[in-house]
């Protein structure tokens, strides 16, 4: 069997938990060799997409050893780590799998044709959590991390101050696109990075100031008229539950990560009820 991949032991990430999921490297040579001795059917795009998966193993490895220890950080509030260990079981479960079923290949010497349009179906699963939700709820998680001398509450409420003014900026971009008669949607979900940098930056600014507060009142108001008119009732209670997080009052059990969803969905909910057809913020 080739050596085990390991990783560099100056990260300290790695050093937590090196043992686990562990896989050889792949290469060319012992891959054709695993795909000769095995029996049956397939289809060269399945081996393709196994191959670059297994290639790009260590990356997603190094993925799961900080999902693994930010699930454990005693940094991050009650509420939120047991979102976090929930989410990295579901996860670990997936990525377990499949680091078994290709540990069983190598084992055998030889590739299990029937069950490879299943076992890439797990990858690609996993590549798309690890992308996507999983890897934006690692960003967040680390960035919750490195909070200092703050509580909980005020975690939640600087989050939710980011999250109102990126959704008015967002909004206002999107009124100018429909005024110049421009084809193109604003992004609220950004990728794991930048949502990541977005809640570390937040977590270091100030609060809003009495004048800030303010001026997104206003707004806020003009907006919930307007909603209320002409959309359904579930948008306004959903800009209203991230207002009220934004000035402190937030509700009981809602986490970091429910108030980043509720921005997500008020947003989605605008746009697809074409609320970026007239000003929002008018008059």
């Amino acid at each position: 069997m080739p050596e085990s991949s390991e990783n560099s032991p100056s990260n300290p990430v790695v050093e937590a938990s090196s043992k686990k999921w562990l896989l050889p490297k792949v290469t060319e040579e012992g891959f054709t060799k695993l795909v000769q001795e095995g029996r049956g059917d397939f289809h060269e795009y399945e081996l393709d997409s196994l191959y670059v998966w297994w290639a790009g193993y260590e990356e997603r490895r190094d993925f799961m050893l900080r999902f693994e220890k930010v699930s454990k950080s005693k940094k991050l509030p009650p509420l939120e780590r047991r979102e976090v260990v929930e989410e990295f079981k579901k996860t670990d479960e997936t990525f377990e799998d499949i680091v078994d079923t290709i540990g069983d290949f190598v084992t055998n010497g030889k590739i299990d044709f029937s069950i490879l349009g299943d076992l890439n179906d797990y990858t690609d699963k996993f590549d798309g959590w690890m992308k996507g939700r999983d890897g934006i709820t690692v960003a967040i998680a680390e960035a919750i991390t490195g909070a200092k001398n703050l509580t909980a509450r005020e975690i939640r409420q600087r989050v939710a101050q980011a999250a109102f003014e990126e959704l008015v900026s967002t909004i206002q971009a999107e009124n100018l696109y429909y005024a110049a008669d421009v084809e193109m949607k604003g992004e609220i979900e950004d990728s794991p990075k930048s949502e990541g940098q977005a809640v570390s930056s937040s977590l270091e600014f100030s609060p809003w100031t009495t004048e800030e507060k303010e001026k997104f009142a206003k707004i806020y108001k003009k907006w919930q008229r307007a909603v209320k008119k002409y959309y359904p009732d579930e948008i306004a209670d959903k800009l209203k539950f991230l207002w009220h997080c934004a000035i402190g009052k937030v509700p009981p059990k809602t986490s970091v990560f429910d108030i980043i969803d509720i921005q997500w969905n008020t947003f989605e909910d605008l746009y697809n009820e074409g609320a970026m057809q007239f000003e929002l913020d008018e008059e």
